[in-house]
């Protein structure tokens, strides 16, 4: 299933539980309109491991919030969003308890697999150039690191920077200020590809040279430290392009107009 995507999107893996070998694998359609909670996007998952209706249901819950929950390319979301995953127990494996080491296993299995199609979604976002994971760490609680994450990878002006290889901190801590979490400015470190770019909320030593050799490259990461407490969260998100505004301000009419000149 392919409407803006580039490339299709697949992923299966097989590993052991007890004695049998059980397989999983997803496909996922999303590129645009992408942002919490799983936005307009399709993911479908298979696997053969005997795990019953309730449990299953349960398992997926928490792993998309860990993952198709975590991403966003430009903080839209549509009425097209949706997660299935099928379980038929071909494996013949015994069923698996709630709870259970062999529950456990699936589920770190089922969490990689669907967050490795989540970073898929957002590498193959309309028009990005950048794939940036964004870590809050030191906040007093885990809603307070959620909106801070939330905050910085929706902001168009620190994806407009990113896109330019700008290490603009000053827009990063303008976002966690505006995010309603309970912060402490003077407390906040920003750090981007490891290298400190802000502590105690004012600017680091770091040649600002050094920063931007970071920004430049495709992938990077920014840890953003409250200090306040022991609560975290990641986000994966993207740049926003001159690209992408191209893109998404002539999509529609182009299709309108191809339809009435019976193009399509």
């Amino acid at each position: 299933i392919i409407t803006s995507d580039t490339h299709a999107k697949e992923i299966a893996i097989s590993f052991d539980l007890g004695e049998h070998r059980v397989r999983l694998g997803g496909c996922v359609k999303g590129a645009g309109m992408i942002s919490p909670s799983m936005a307009t996007m399709l993911c479908f998952i298979t696997t053969d491991a005997n795990i019953p209706a309730e449990n299953l249901r349960k398992t997926v819950l928490e792993c998309v919030e860990e993952s198709f929950n975590r991403i966003t390319i430009d903080g839209d979301m549509s009425t097209n969003d949706t997660v299935i995953v099928l379980a038929n127990g071909a494996s013949k494996m015994p069923s698996i308890r709630r709870n259970s080491a062999q529950c456990k296993q699936f589920r770190h299995a089922l969490h990689w697999l669907m967050l490795e199609l989540a970073k898929a979604v957002v590498r193959d976002g309309e028009r990005v150039t950048k794939f940036v994971t964004v870590k809050v760490e030191g906040a007093k609680t885990y809603l307070d690191a959620k909106k801070v994450a939330e905050a910085v990878c929706k902001s168009a002006l620190v994806k407009s920077s990113w896109n330019g290889g700008d290490p603009n901190w000053g827009r990063i801590i303008h976002a966690v200020g505006y995010s309603r979490a309970r912060i402490r400015e003077e407390l906040v470190d920003i750090h981007i590809g490891g290298k400190a770019a802000c502590i105690g909320g004012l600017q680091a030593d770091t040649p600002m040279e050094q920063l931007r050799e970071v920004v430049a490259n495709s992938e990077f990461e920014i840890v953003i430290n409250l200090n306040q407490g022991d609560a975290e969260y990641t986000m994966y998100s993207s740049d926003l392009s001159p690209e992408y505004i191209d893109f998404n301000r002539s999509e529609y009419a182009y299709w309108k107009q191809a339809r009435k000149d019976g193009l399509v």
